[in-house]
């Protein structure tokens, strides 16, 4: 009787250790996929911006490469 006690007990943690590190990861991804979903708006906005004033053609004519 006092060994399946343990033994559940040692399961029961297992599972509750397991699920903590689950939860984690999860969280870990979902703070990864976040960062990235700002970094493409950040880097879509640059480009905006470039394109409206005109960027290109200004690196292009200072280094006189031709467009």
């Amino acid at each position: 009787m006092m060994f399946s006690r343990h033994k559940r007990q040692a399961r029961d943690e297992a599972q509750a250790e397991a699920q903590a590190a689950l939860t984690q990861s999860v969280d870990d991804l979902h703070g990864t996929v976040l960062r990235g979903q700002e970094a493409r708006r950040v880097g879509e906005r640059l480009r905006e911006l470039q394109q409206r004033n005109h960027f290109a053609e200004s690196i292009r004519s200072a280094y006189g490469r031709p467009a």
